[in-house]
C-alpha cells in the first residue's frame, strides 16, 4: 500500500481522474500476459506526455517508491507488475513525434 503523501504528489502531476487505486480495477494490472505470476499495484498511473513520465520516476524515487512502466501487458514475463508500487500505464503515449 502507498502512501498518502506518495499519492497525493502524483495526483498533483498527472491529476485525481488519471491515478487508479480502486481495488478492483488494481486487479486487472495484477499480472501481465502470463498470469501464473501476480502482485497488486499500490496504484496505476496513467500520464498524458513524456514530461509527466519523467516528474512521476522522479516523485518516486523522492518517496522510495518501486514503479513499472507498462505498456499493453501483453508480455509474458512478469515484468509488467509491481508489488505494492506504482504501475506507470503508457497507453495514452501512441505517436512518434520525433526520429
Amino acid at each position: 500500500m502507498l502512501n498518502l503523501s506518495t499519492i497525493d504528489a502524483l495526483q498533483q502531476i498527472v491529476g485525481k481522474k488519471n491515478i487508479i487505486t480502486d481495488i478492483d480495477i488494481l486487479n486487472l494490472y495484477s499480472c501481465d500476459g502470463l498470469r501464473l505470476q501476480s502482485s497488486q499495484p499500490g496504484c496505476v498511473v496513467i500520464p498524458n506526455s513524456t514530461e509527466a513520465v519523467s516528474a512521476i520516476v522522479k516523485c518516486c524515487v523522492k518517496y522510495n517508491t518501486p514503479f513499472v512502466a507498462r505498456g499493453s501487458g501483453t508480455g509474458l514475463s512478469g515484468g509488467a507488475t509491481s508489488n505494492g508500487g506504482v504501475i506507470i500505464q503508457l497507453s495514452r503515449l501512441n505517436q512518434i513525434l520525433e526520429i
